[in-house]
């Protein structure tokens, strides 16, 4: 597809291609039509991916997939990302922060608000129960505890056969708002996540947050004003999982949930407005 696309793509002002794929269209469009290069990554440097990894599940991408990934950094102008923990992790590797742009994911307004929580659940986790979401760290630290948790989306580990674990197989984006407010705290102790869309989206319906330091969780809590409602771990520990989960479970009144902040800033569009005011810049200084 990379090869195809190098040879039959238009004329560009600016090409944005999703990391790590288009190698060649990369190299084509800057040397055919000297157009601006943009990589918009997901997740982190590829050598802080695997070096997180290989701490915490002992496992980690092939050599030659890490120097093709490289290899893109350095031929672009310039990278996209939604995280400041992604963009430590870019400028630890050598790569200058005058080439990176954060941008936080936002989500669809009409979908997500502020909650009323009916108390059902006391934690839940929204998306894939896998190791790399912390989902390991999760079940050895609330198996056999007073804490009832609920995840809703697909399953990439075993889930636990425990009376206090409770398992809604992935529904429509515009269902999720129901589980949301049927929770009392969102967990989100991520190993490694270039941000975590979920992590808005409870932010917007108003959830106390605990997270992981690798993610979009420290970037959203600068953004908003009630900062004591996201807790972020200093270890992804079960240990540091249970003092988060103690800190946010009492933070709730029982009125509507309310970070405060102006909403928009979490929205598409405020999205949309960033990247497009970075585009307008980077075009206007070539």
């Amino acid at each position: 597809m990379d090869i195809y696309l190098s040879k039959t793509i238009p004329r560009c002002d600016v090409f944005i291609a999703q990391s790590p794929l288009f190698s060649h269209t990369l190299i084509r469009v800057k040397k055919k039509y000297n157009a601006i290069t943009i990589l918009d990554r997901g997740t982190s440097h590829v050598r802080k991916y695997n070096q997180i990894l290989k701490k915490y599940i002992s496992s980690q991408q092939p050599e030659s997939y890490q120097k093709q990934d490289e290899n893109q950094y350095k031929i672009v102008d310039y990278i996209t990302i939604a995280s400041d923990f992604v963009r430590d992790g870019f400028i630890e590797f050598g790569v200058s922060e005058n080439k990176i742009f954060v941008n936080p994911y936002g989500v669809l307004l009409n979908h997500f608000s502020p909650t009323k929580c009916t108390c059902e659940y006391d934690v839940i986790m929204v998306g894939q129960w896998s190791k790399r979401k912390g989902c390991h760290i999760v079940v050895n630290a609330l198996k056999g505890t007073k804490y009832k948790l609920l995840h809703v989306g697909s399953l990439c580990m075993d889930f636990p056969n425990e009376r206090n674990f409770f398992h809604q197989d992935s529904v429509q984006e515009i269902e999720l708002i129901n589980y949301y407010s049927k929770s009392k705290v969102f967990l989100f102790p991520s190993i490694e996540d270039g941000f975590g869309l979920v992590l808005t989206q409870a932010v917007a319906c108003g959830l106390p947050i605990v997270c992981s330091k690798n993610c979009g969780g420290p970037t959203l809590k600068k953004m908003i004003k009630d900062r004591n409602r996201i807790f972020i771990m200093e270890e992804i520990t079960e240990k540091e999982l249970l003092r988060g989960i103690e800190y946010c479970i009492n933070i709730d009144t029982g009125q509507v949930r309310n970070y405060q902040i102006n909403m928009e800033l979490l929205s598409w569009n405020a999205y949309g407005k960033r990247y497009n005011d970075f585009l307008t810049q980077i075009k206007h200084n070539s």
